[in-house]
């Protein structure tokens, strides 16, 4: 044990409550279901712009059922990483899926 008058650190023992340990391992699963949708919802979203090109967000999220705002964030971030691009002007432009 050290000594607190000489040492320059504290040892400490947590113990961890059962209840605990199992709801931190509910999160991680909800996470991991979590990650694994939206996959699933980034490759539709690819498929449909594949599809049909000069669709607009609003249509995917009716497509999808899902909310628009969710769909315009997934295009954002697969626009920042590079797996889309939009050619052409804002509403008249088209979706290109890069492989």
């Amino acid at each position: 044990m050290p000594d607190n008058d000489t040492d320059d650190y504290t040892m400490a023992v947590v113990m961890i409550n059962e209840e605990f340990a199992a709801i931190r391992e509910e999160e991680q699963k909800s996470s991991d279901v979590t990650k694994e949708i939206t996959k699933e919802i980034t490759k539709e979203i690819k498929k449909i712009m594949k599809e049909n090109p000069a669709i607009s967000a609003n249509e995917i999220a009716e497509i999808l059922n899902v909310k628009a705002e969710a769909v315009r964030y997934r295009i954002k971030l697969m626009k920042k990483s590079g797996e889309i691009t939009r050619k052409g002007a804002t509403k008249a432009g088209e979706w290109e899926v890069i492989e």
